[in-house]
Order: C-alpha cells, then structure tokens, then sequence
C-alpha cells in the first residue's frame, strides 16, 4: 500500500510509492572474557534492534513488542556460557548471540632466577590467554632473565628478537592461578642473563 505525502511546493498531498521493507535485525550484548576458576556474579543482557518489533525473547524470556532494552541474569556463573535473543517483525526473525568466556591466564616479564615457583609466576605481567602470539618489551636492566608462561595445551612456541629467531628455555610445570585453578603451563626462560631495559619479543 503507497504512502499520502505533503508536497511542500504545491500544499497537496501526492501518492507515493511505499518504502522499502526493511529486514529485521538484533544485536546482544552482555557477554565477556573472565579468568578460569573465577565466578561471575549475575549479568545484564542489552538488546538492540534496527526498527520496532512485534515480539523479542531473550535468554528464553519474551519481552513482546519494543526495539530495545535490558534484562539482570540472577546466576553465578562458572563456566562458558551462551545466551541468544531473537526478534520478529511478524514477517521474518533474526537472532544474535552473546557468551561468557572462562581463559587461562598468560604470564610475562623479567626475573633473576633460573626457575620460578608458582608465587614468582604470579608476580610477572599478565593477561587473558587467547592463544600464545604475543609481542612485549622486556625490561631486564641489572640482569634478569626473560620469562613467558602460557598454558601448555596452546603448543610449542618460536621467539623473534630484532628480526632473529632465538631459542628459549622450556620447562613444563603445573601453574594455580589467583582463583585456585591449575593448569599445565610452558614456561619459557631466555637462555642468558640480558641487561637491556628494553627488549622486545615476538612470540609465535
């Protein structure tokens, strides 16, 4: 069915042709990147949709009619977890999905010593573990050793420096992160005492 508009030039209404129909489309967010072993308290799910819709579910819920809002998840959570939303214009749907991701800790940085107790890999650098390539400048001024652990699942790694490829050290050891979970980790140590303030590596 057309659409009546004002023309502005003449002041009458003129008989236009309907606008396009547009595909209905949904987006969700909520989801995120957390340490293993550790617990999420309750999430919030927001929905976003491109135009007004006749019906939205979310996480199981129907939230009828709307375009968009939000929803508090009461659950502790502890290990991945997916939830999904779909919406429907009363002629076609879509749905998005969003998850809570649990990853292993990846661990960085400098130290003296030839071998590292749990504490002493607790104390390098670190952050979330989304596979072992990674590119840090090492600061080992006075004399310290390069040290890289990542969990051991993740493969055997190759070490660039200046645009040379090096070999470390590996040992494997058994690695309890801060929220009371083990993990089988490499650990690699640089095969020298460095003293540069600034050694950059890439690790592959």
């Amino acid at each position: 069915m057309g659409n009546w508009t004002l023309n502005p030039f003449t002041g009458k209404f003129d008989y236009g042709a309907p606008a396009p129909y547009v595909l209905p489309s949904i987006t969700l967010s909520g989801g995120g990147h957390y340490e293993i072993g550790s617990t999420v308290h309750n999430i919030t799910l927001s929905w976003a949709c491109n135009k007004t819709m006749t019906d939205i579910i979310v996480n199981g819920v129907d939230q009828g009619p709307g375009q968009s809002g939000s929803m508090l998840v009461t659950q502790d959570f502890t290990t991945d977890t997916t939830f999904s939303a779909t919406c429907s214009d009363g002629k076609n749907t879509s749905s998005a999905t969003t998850s809570i991701t649990f990853l292993n800790i990846y661990y960085w940085g400098s130290n003296a010593l030839t071998s590292l107790d749990n504490t002493d890999v607790l104390a390098l650098s670190q952050a979330l573990a989304y596979g072992r390539s990674s590119n840090n400048t090492y600061n080992c001024a006075g004399g310290k050793y390069i040290w890289i652990c990542y969990p051991a699942s993740m493969g055997t790694a190759t070490f660039t420096v200046g645009g040379l490829q090096v070999t470390f050290t590996l040992t494997v050891q058994s690695v309890t992160n801060s929220e009371g979970y083990s993990e089988s980790y490499n650990c690699y140590r640089s095969n020298n005492l460095l003293n540069n303030s600034a050694i950059t590596v890439t690790v592959s």
